[in-house]
């Protein structure tokens, strides 16, 4: 990863998809515990859509027991 040791801006207008990219980097990256990172996304939005699928796919993949939409 190229900006492994670099630090990381992730924008949003509504801060709905920044808050979903910040979760799924803090639970796949930093080994943060998936119930309090997702609470920070429930402050904002409800991810809907493919926005759902991206979430539970990339958890899924890492092999992270949490399905925040059951």
């Amino acid at each position: 990863m190229r900006a492994q040791n670099l630090k990381l801006l992730v924008h949003c207008q509504l801060n709905m998809r920044a808050s979903t990219f910040s979760f799924l980097y803090r639970v796949r990256n930093e080994g943060a515990d998936p119930e309090t990172a997702w609470a920070a996304v429930q402050k904002v939005w409800t991810p809907l859509g493919p926005w759902k699928a991206l979430v539970q796919q990339l958890l899924a993949e890492q092999n992270i027991g949490f399905d925040p939409f059951t």
